[in-house]
């Protein structure tokens, strides 16, 4: 397939899929497991036909040089994360409803454990599992704010089928601290947080999966890191 590009009609028909994907965000909880069907009951059949366009691209066109993961099935043994509790308080925070592989949960609660253990602090997840539906939609709003620039766009974020979030054998999470806060993620790089994690995560599972200067064409992402079950 040629490089796509998109008209002004396309455009305009990929806002008002993103808008009309909003109604799911607030009529299902566990929005972020959703399947393709029921995103597209709330699409008029040309805005459909424009997703499947756009899900048939090679992203290898535009310098993304990762992985396929393939189109799949919603795991069985997902854990729901809902709040998280800030340790030595009463507290929790909430960044939405999220999911996790029941081996990828224990290990996270395991390396927190060893991470409160020795620095005090812990790590709290921002996104875990998405369906390929759910990435669809965040790869279409990153779209329409990168411009419509699918190169761009592929930097920041994975079509379905090549996102580690929807990979349950190497599932994605994405980590965020208490004093970050929701939206500020970048700043994760300079947390004690990141640094016990790039000295001691790999013995728990967990992995850094873009680092700087990496060779997948995709951004340094300090916060995206993937569990594989330890040999």
């Amino acid at each position: 397939m040629s490089n796509m590009e998109f008209s002004s009609e396309d455009k305009n028909k990929i806002i008002e899929s993103v808008a009309l994907f909003e109604t799911l965000r607030k009529e299902y909880p566990h929005v972020r497991i959703i399947d393709l069907s029921l995103l597209y009951s709330v699409l008029p059949k040309e805005h459909i036909a424009l997703v499947k366009r756009i899900l048939a691209i090679s992203p290898k066109q535009y310098g993304f040089k990762g992985e396929y993961h393939g189109i799949t099935e919603v795991p069985l043994d997902l854990v729901i994360v809902r709040r998280q509790y800030v340790p030595k308080t009463k507290k929790t925070i909430s960044t939405g409803t999220h999911f996790l592989p029941r081996a990828a949960y224990a290990a996270y609660h395991e390396m927190n454990r060893a991470m409160l253990r020795d620095i005090d602090r812990k790590v709290f997840i921002e996104s875990g599992y998405r369906s390929c539906a759910y990435q669809l939609i965040i790869f279409l709003e990153y779209l329409i704010s990168s411009g419509f620039d699918l190169r761009k766009t592929l930097k920041r974020v994975a079509l379905p089928g090549y996102s580690e979030h929807g990979a349950s054998k190497r599932q994605a999470v994405d980590f965020i601290t208490i004093k970050e806060g929701k939206g500020k993620l970048p700043d994760f790089e300079k947390t004690k947080e990141y640094h016990w994690l790039i000295e001691y995560g790999n013995e728990f599972g967990f992995h850094l999966s873009y680092p700087k200067k990496n060779k997948l064409g995709i951004m340094f992402e300090p916060w995206h890191w993937h569990y594989e079950r330890p040999k």
